[in-house]
């Protein structure tokens, strides 16, 4: 079994993570009406309780990373280098297939 070790992400610039994030960016917003994509928060991602289940199914130890919070305003996109080191191209196509196939809940 993976675990996701969010402790690479000191491969992000530490400005990176300390810069100011709006809550939900309005391209996130409209990413989210039509479906979950690699580009929405995860923040976003992980208020829905189904796509916090694929997320914590498919990159497990994610969303109980000691980092997560700092971490969580970022799209998994964004996190793509951290995700590239501890799973195949196969289970981030996976996870971001599954998001795009639910409906966000309102």
């Amino acid at each position: 079994m993976n675990v996701l070790v969010l402790a690479s992400a000191a491969l992000i610039p530490a400005a990176a993570i300390a810069a100011p994030q709006a809550a939900v960016p309005p391209s996130a917003q409209s990413a989210v009406a039509g479906g979950y994509t690699m580009d929405t928060p995860v923040e976003v991602i992980v208020a829905d309780p189904r796509a916090k289940a694929i997320l914590d199914t498919n990159f497990p130890g994610m969303t109980a990373h000691e980092r997560f919070a700092e971490l969580k305003t970022r799209s998994l996109n964004e996190l793509r280098p951290i995700l590239e080191q501890h799973f195949s191209a196969e289970q981030i196509a996976m996870a971001a297939a599954e998001l795009a196939r639910l409906t966000p809940a309102k």
